[in-house]
């Protein structure tokens, strides 16, 4: 009995210690990138709605940007073959979320906004995103390649600066998708609350 109670605490300790890793990796990238002066943004701070999604998931091996994106790139030719072939209307712009997953990767999920009545789609997951109390978001405008360095950085710092940290991974809510990548309008939105005083 100790030896498998010795045994799941190990395996806890492992994920855990692959997630504190995984997270300095990523402070670490943005410090470095840092050294290229990031565009100023606009903050926002709000509450963010529960949303009724229809989701398609991949895994990624870390929250960098050059991970995520060879990832989420094709979930969304998934996501709307499976939407058409079932005759589901979007109801909304797409929005993708990020968590831990079991085996130490970052679930990657790209989903659009469906009517309540839509349970089940095959070939997808039909979730409930949980509203977020308070959200600091910023619009990222261009390439999602360069996301890191011109809004999620300097998001964070604001963050930082402002008494805040944040409860979570980001969101993504892609508000304009034109064909030219240069020409996309992303709202970056992460989850926070005050940062606790002594």
């Amino acid at each position: 009995m100790l030896v498998l109670r010795r045994t799941e605490l190990e395996n806890e300790l492992n994920e855990a210690t692959s997630r504190l890793q995984r997270v300095e990796a990523h402070i670490q990238r943005l410090e470095n990138q840092m050294s290229t002066p990031a565009k100023d943004i606009t903050v926002t701070t709000k509450h963010l709605p529960a949303v009724h999604l229809a989701v398609a998931s991949g895994v990624s091996a870390s929250f960098d940007s050059a991970d995520i994106q060879p990832v989420i790139e094709p979930l969304y030719p998934e996501l709307l073959g499976a939407l058409g072939s079932a005759g589901v209307e979007i109801a909304g712009r797409s929005i993708a979320y990020y968590d831990d997953t079991v085996d130490g990767g970052i679930g990657v999920h790209a989903g659009f906004p469906v009517d309540e009545s839509v349970t089940d789609v095959p070939g997808l997951d039909v979730v409930d995103l949980a509203e977020v109390p308070l959200a600091a978001t910023a619009i990222h405008r261009g390439d999602m390649a360069t996301v890191d360095v011109n809004t999620v950085a300097p998001l964070l710092d604001w963050i930082g600066a402002n008494g805040f940290r944040t409860t979570g991974y980001s969101r993504e809510h892609y508000l304009e998708c034109p064909d030219d990548v240069t020409q996309w309008r992303t709202e970056v939105q992460f989850p926070i609350e005050p940062t606790p005083t002594d």
